[in-house]
């Protein structure tokens, strides 16, 4: 009976019962009180009308009659923490005015429970990692910032849509296949060791940089997503290392300075049109028969390290140095770069 009370935090108190008479209440925090039952922790909460934050998570009572009677108790309710409650789905559970939503390890948490956070059109933070029953989501939130699907091993499908969606954390998703995603603010991308990721879409004008290393199931379509009219007009740097399925790699961009196909072992054949390239790796690329870097910004490249390339193309106006020592089997070698001032051809 704290008539001025604003913050509480009861985490980890072991009591059975609560009651609280506080009525500017705005922060209460119940997380890992298992004694507490659904009944208790729904009357705390409820009688809390000016409720701003909640975190219950670890509280493994709480159930989806509880969520619906906080969003009809706590108009005013903007953080919520739900995680590690097993018995939650969401089902029927339309909570419009959160702007944080936190689910880590939620077993209830399904594809179906994303139409109840769809309702949340408020909703800037959200949190899904180890919902270990989730197979897809698709959400189209104007003000969502920030979504993380850490350890979601079922997860295949993501679609999200946001103007000002900044911040992506998708890892350890084995069975992820497919991303779709719009951004006007999303800046950084990295998305390393999705094996099963084979469709990337992506509307992101502000991209400038990716990060898809170890995804062993791209395909050479992925080029079409970072050339010019892919969705990503501003990108700089793009990490395809160890992209096992690359056999050919061509891009046409007008923005991007960086690439490194390092470990592609399956790539023949690269063909680079981008004016801004400074910088490619191509290190453990050693089945590359072709290469060419057309109006390339590169002043240095190595291409020894690629023991069986056959064709070579480059213009490079700004290239200074060439190196070809031990590319054996190079049979056609067009060289444009008027400043150049060091070329090693030997063993040709």
């Amino acid at each position: 009976r704290c008539p001025k009370l604003e913050i509480l935090s009861l985490k980890r108190s072991s009591m059975p019962h609560v009651a609280l008479n506080c009525p500017l209440l705005h922060e209460l925090d119940l997380a890992s009180c298992h004694k507490l039952s659904d009944a208790a922790i729904r009357a705390a909460a409820t009688s809390c009308p000016l409720l701003e934050s909640l975190d219950m998570s670890n509280c493994s009572s709480v159930s989806d009659e509880t969520l619906r009677e906080i969003a009809i108790s706590c108009g005013s309710l903007h953080i919520l923490d739900a995680s590690y409650c097993p018995n939650i789905s969401l089902e029927s559970v339309r909570l419009p005015m959160l702007t944080v939503l936190k689910l880590h390890s939620c077993e209830g948490i399904t594809s179906a429970s994303m139409a109840a956070v769809a309702f949340s059109y408020m909703l800037e933070v959200l949190e899904l990692d180890n919902c270990n029953l989730l197979v897809s989501v698709s959400l189209d939130l104007p003000r969502l910032k920030a979504i993380r699907l850490v350890h979601c091993r079922k997860f295949v499908d993501l679609c999200l849509k946001s103007s000002v969606l900044s911040s992506v954390s998708v890892s350890n998703c084995p069975s992820l296949q497919r991303i779709n995603i719009t951004s006007e603010a999303l800046k950084k991308l990295v998305l390393q060791k999705q094996d099963s990721l084979t469709i990337l879409l992506l509307q992101c004008h502000c991209l400038e940089e990716v990060d898809l290393s170890e995804c062993g199931s791209l395909t050479n379509s992925v080029c079409e997503v970072f050339s010019t009219g892919g969705g990503c007009p501003v990108l700089r740097s793009l990490f395809l290392d160890s992209c096992e399925e690359l056999t050919s790699v061509n891009f046409h961009s007008s923005s991007l300075v960086s690439l490194s196909l390092s470990g592609c072992r399956k790539l023949t054949r690269i063909e680079l049109r981008c004016p801004l390239l400074e910088h490619v790796s191509l290190e453990d690329c050693d089945h590359l028969e072709v290469a060419s870097f057309s109006s390339v910004g590169l002043r240095s490249l190595n291409l020894g390290i690629c023991p069986k390339l056959n064709v070579l193309r480059v213009e490079a106006p700004r290239m200074v140095s060439l190196e070809l020592k031990g590319c054996g089997v190079l049979s056609e070698a067009l060289i444009y770069c008027p400043l150049l001032t060091s070329l090693d051809a030997s063993f040709c």
